[in-house]
């Protein structure tokens, strides 16, 4: 009750978010002269590798496996280096070892937000532009043209991997993503899920279900995102309506392992195929180190039908703000260069590349306002935060706007639509890979225009009549395909026509996790007892996921036992 009696004014300064350096590493290789975890590494082993000899290796280096991230690819783990060894010399001698694939240290990455301003605006420029405060007029991503199309959707949702997010905030409670299956603060997982009392998301750098942001930097991504609109109350996000997941991994510092942030993305695809909606994750933060576990686990959200938002990064120098060339010191993960990643700089309300960001004219695809944006803030409040951490949330919002007037859109669909979307700005011609400013408006006259298919499941039966004889069984597989990006559970039955009562089945799986574009074989075994009554029959197979429902049949003989003719 106390949190509510706080004023709600917007804040007048803003919190510099910066940190000290946790840990350097020394050895011949650079990537070890960066700030990392100590004692630390990931490793990824060959597929091919046996159990007995990765465990092998485990042993000679004397590696202690702190977490297995099979979700994201079989193989992966953060392993502990012990105490006498350093990190370099064992990620030197990893990497020769044909059964590894990768070892690298478990990088430090940080938020990306800008020296701040201590200048209070009261209106959201980036989103409607009258020219406040010597902006130019229409220098915005056109919002209030595009709510006449949508104001967003609950049924959409965008994971805010960063420092947590405020969920008590009045601006976006109602906007929170809400784990149903789970009861807050028993201490207990009660949808099943291998993760405790994660109602509002997952906190990986404290393995904890409790998200709540500590420094400001997520609540401040979070408002940008969805805000809660026409409330009366505080700012607007690019979304009235839409559904927040926090996934926090950065501290009350703003830092964190490289390590939790595929933690926190192994969760997003968790939920994904537990059937949540979650369809865009936005990464305001980032490190000069690129990191190939980090690399896979983008990549594997993209598989899960997940697009990833990143800010470009913001550089400092003796002299001040300068931004630098992405193309020449790259910055992750921005700087991959992956079909579900968007990178994206800063510019200020007068349409000019910010001071602060960084650039790329092959490895940056496009800008978003980033100075002075007015957003929410821990304990109620609101404040001004710049840097390309506030632009990155205004692109990750138009995608969930498009999302919300085409759920099944595709992650290429959602990338080639906000990159064809922009408007130009001759400050970025040369900077960015399409020299423009995304455009929400634009976005979405072009997701109308596409003729996306519907996203449903489809089943496949051997196409040969099935022959069982009775006392006997036989194996039929059944092909269930994801078609245009559906995920979720699919429950399967069977059933005989005419009805036959007493032939037995048993399925290798049921029901049937599905990811997005995925197909998996799933086995019927099916069994006859002596005494079923011989004929022609018709199975057939139904898979139910919600309202979708599919069928598919062939022919069964059953056969009679037939006597032995060599028994007299």
């Amino acid at each position: 009750m106390i949190r509510r009696l706080i004023v709600t004014v917007l804040a007048t300064h803003l919190v510099i978010l910066n940190a000290s350096v946790v840990s350097s590493f020394e050895g011949p290789d650079p990537l070890l002269k960066s700030e990392a975890a100590p004692g630390q590494i990931l490793v990824r082993y060959r597929e091919a590798a046996p159990p007995q000899v990765i465990h092998s290796i485990a042993q000679r280096h004397e590696l202690k496996t702190i977490r297995h991230f099979a979700g994201v690819k079989r193989g992966l783990r953060l392993q502990q280096v012990p105490a006498g060894k350093t990190v370099a010399a064992t990620i030197e001698a990893l990497r020769r070892d044909p059964n590894v694939e990768y070892a690298e240290p478990n990088y430090i990455y940080r938020v990306s937000v800008a020296e701040p301003e201590d200048t209070y605006f009261s209106f959201l420029w980036g989103l409607h532009n009258r020219g406040q405060s010597g902006g130019i007029a229409g220098v915005d991503i056109s919002a209030l043209k595009a709510w006449d199309i949508t104001t967003g959707s609950s049924d959409v949702v965008v994971g805010v991997i960063d420092t947590g997010i405020d969920y008590f905030h009045p601006d976006l409670a109602a906007n929170m993503w809400i784990n149903v299956g789970e009861r807050p603060d028993n201490g207990l997982d009660d949808d099943g899920n291998g993760y405790i009392d994660d109602v509002h998301g997952w906190n990986a750098q404290m393995d904890s279900g409790d998200p709540l942001d500590d420094n400001n930097h997520g609540t401040h991504v979070a408002g940008t995102i969805g805000a809660v609109g026409n409330n009366r109350l505080g700012v607007t996000g690019v979304n009235w309506q839409v559904r927040l997941m926090a996934l926090k991994f950065l501290s009350a510092q703003g830092v964190g392992y490289v390590s939790d942030a595929i933690e926190c993305i192994e969760y997003a695809i968790a939920m994904r195929r537990r059937g949540v909606n979650i369809r865009v994750l936005n990464a305001s933060w980032g490190g000069p180190n690129a990191s190939a576990a980090l690399r896979e686990a983008i990549e594997a959200a993209g598989r899960a039908g997940m697009l990833v938002v990143t800010a470009a990064g913001n550089n400092y120098d003796g002299a001040g703000l300068r931004g630098t060339d992405n193309d020449v010191q790259p910055i992750f993960p921005a700087s991959y260069d992956l079909a579900n990643t968007i990178s994206v700089a800063a510019v200020d309300r007068r349409g000019q590349l910010a001071a602060f960001s960084n650039y790329g004219k092959s490895s940056v695809d496009l800008a978003a306002p980033g100075v002075s944006i007015a957003s929410t803030v821990t304990l109620d409040r609101y404040g001004f935060f710049s840097g390309t951490s506030m632009a990155a949330p205004h692109v990750a919002g138009v995608a969930a706007l498009a999302l919300a007037i085409k759920p099944n859109l595709t992650v290429a669909a959602m990338k080639t639509t906000l990159v064809q979307g922009v408007v130009p700005l001759s400050s970025l011609q040369g900077k960015t890979r399409t020299g423009g400013m995304v455009n929400a408006f634009n976005t979405l006259q072009l997701v109308e225009q596409l003729n996306e298919p519907a996203s449903e499941f489809q089943l496949s039966l051997d196409a040969r009549p099935v022959t069982l004889r009775a006392g006997e069984s036989v194996d039929v597989d059944l092909g269930v395909r994801s078609v245009a990006g559906f995920v979720g559970a699919v429950t399967l039955s069977t059933s005989f026509e005419p009805r036959v009562s007493n032939v037995s089945h048993r399925w290798s799986s049921n029901p049937v996790l599905l990811a997005p574009n995925d197909q998996v074989t799933i086995r019927l075994t099916l069994t006859a007892p002596i005494d079923v009554v011989p004929g022609s029959y018709r199975l057939t197979v139904e898979g139910v996921s919600g309202d979708v429902s599919r069928t598919v049949s062939l022919p069964v003989m059953i056969e009679p036992v037939f006597p032995d003719p060599g028994s007299g």
